[in-house]
């Protein structure tokens, strides 16, 4: 395993490659369909966002390898930090940027996809346009359904989005937990390592405690026997 200086800075690095594909996602979403659709340009337009989806697409795969690889990091340097309190904060902020890029990404995401989905729907509107002019608000069944089952993905999507966001936020303050509890638990070991007398102290008190309770049961039963045998 690499040593924590090495994990520290090979984080930085990645954390600021996270921020360009971030920024390069976000650019590629707003830009999906930019050339407007009609009838005259129809094919040009599906060239153009099957293009769109392509870019879109890659560009997400990359930002989710980065974060696979941040993650990873953060893991590593879990393991080879100490129980001293500036490791915690470093290994705690580089968890906090994680999961900050995590949340940016999967927003950046779902705007590209909502984008996407916006413009095939778009296009393929104008399709039925052109194909039923007969309907009064140039919308057929089709299209209708189009609409209501796009409304119901996107309500799906961000109810599951909420839900990740929830359990990402429970994973993150478990690990905060199990830092505390572990160096709390060196610390204990610790006291005892270098107090021995006190550790002693105590089990001579304890077995003291244990005596005077014998005794007050013996003479409580003595006690008792006698007085069952005089009455």
């Amino acid at each position: 395993m690499a040593g924590l200086e090495q994990l520290r800075r090979d984080a930085r690095a990645l954390e600021s490659d996270i921020d360009a594909k971030l920024a390069n996602l976000a650019r590629l979403a707003a830009l999906i369909g930019s050339q407007d659709a009609d009838a005259d340009v129809e094919a040009e337009t599906a060239t153009l966002l099957d293009s769109d989806e392509r870019r879109v697409r890659d560009a997400a795969s990359a930002c989710e390898d980065a974060l696979r690889q941040l993650s990873e990091l953060v893991d590593d340097m879990s393991k080879a930090s100490s129980n001293s309190g500036a490791s915690r904060h470093t290994l705690q902020r580089h968890r906090e940027i994680l999961h900050d890029y995590t949340q940016e990404f999967r927003k950046v995401k779902r705007n590209a996809e909502t984008n996407l989905e916006h413009a095939q729907l778009m296009m393929s509107l104008e399709r039925e346009r052109v194909r039923d002019r007969s309907s009064v608000d140039g919308l057929t069944p089709r299209a209708e359904q189009l609409l209501r089952e796009r409304s119901a993905l996107q309500s799906s999507e961000r109810m599951t989005d909420d839900i990740l966001a929830q359990a990402s936020a429970t994973k993150e303050q478990l690990y905060t937990q199990r830092d505390i509890f572990g160096n709390v638990g060196a610390k204990v070991e610790s006291l005892r390592g270098r107090f021995p007398a006190v550790n002693s102290l105590i089990m001579q008190i304890q077995r003291r405690k244990l005596r005077d309770k014998l005794i007050l049961g013996g003479v409580a039963g003595f006690c008792i026997c006698v007085m069952i045998l005089f009455r």
